[in-house]
């Protein structure tokens, strides 16, 4: 910490304070994330590079969004994304962009009823589906289709608009994407949401198809997610009056399993 707070360089402490800010966030710590973003704010004017700028609006807008101030959260993403509209096109640029929109679209879908369907909404998202095709392909692409897809979803339920379509689309990407990139939690994720996606179809099969391909690559390296669907699957059987097989799926063994592998990963 010491050798940060004696850099001379804003635009990396700030970065850094952004950083700092969100993991206290992560765990609730609302204090401490709202003092090092706003530490992060002053250095990033200092700095005057509407990239850390937009950075740090970007963490505001999450701090606010996890406050459930969301009115507030779209003001930060919106002013982000006009600060980012005067830098050159750069892959950093169209990255940064994709996180805003996503976030933007979040902040929109928690701020309004179910019973005002603001065109903004599809403005934002109209923008984030053009981005993604100059975004090359990688980890942070794939997960935003993942977060978009979650989103989608979402919105097809609160304001009865019918995205599962682009859903499946999104996250087939993001599967093969995954893939090529042979990347476990990535695919863990994307079959864990293609599964969910299928359920909210009616369609229990496929749902339990693709929960079992997400338990599959995040049995041993990522407990932190494989219990999610693990449980989803044990709700598909119970729901299926196979009570036996949900009874396992639920089974203290498996959450004594789940347990061991969960302390090779954490500090006590």
């Amino acid at each position: 910490m010491s050798v940060i707070e004696e850099s001379e360089q804003p635009y990396q402490q700030s970065l850094f304070y952004n950083t700092l800010g969100d993991l206290y966030l992560s765990v609730r710590d609302m204090d401490q994330s709202e003092h090092y973003i706003m530490r992060a704010k002053k250095l990033a004017q200092k700095s005057q590079n509407y990239f850390a700028v937009a950075s740090n609006l970007n963490h505001m807008g999450n701090f606010y969004a996890a406050q459930n101030k969301f009115q507030k959260a779209n003001k930060c993403y919106s002013q982000a994304l006009e600060t980012l509209a005067s830098i050159d096109e750069s892959e950093n640029l169209f990255a940064l962009q994709s996180k805003l929109f996503i976030n933007k679209v979040h902040a929109l879908l928690e701020w309004y009823s179910k019973d005002n369907y603001k065109k903004d909404i599809t403005e934002t998202l109209n923008c984030e589906f053009t981005l993604l095709d100059y975004l090359n392909d990688s980890y942070s692409k794939a997960f935003d289709m993942i977060a978009l897809s979650i989103h989608l979803q979402q919105i097809s339920q609160k304001f009865g608009v019918n995205y599962r379509s682009t859903c499946n689309d999104l996250l087939s990407f993001a599967i093969q994407l995954a893939t090529e990139l042979n990347h476990d939690r990535l695919l863990s994720f994307s079959y864990g949401c293609m599964g969910l996606l299928k359920q909210s179809e009616n369609l229990p099969g496929e749902a339990k198809h693709n929960f079992r391909k997400a338990v599959t690559y995040s049995q041993y390296h990522h407990p932190d997610i494989y219990y999610l669907w693990q449980w989803q699957i044990g709700r598909i059987l119970y729901q299926e009056d196979k009570t036996e097989q949900a009874a396992i799926a639920y089974s203290l063994d498996s959450c004594l399993d789940y347990l061991e592998i969960l302390k090779k990963f954490t500090l006590f």
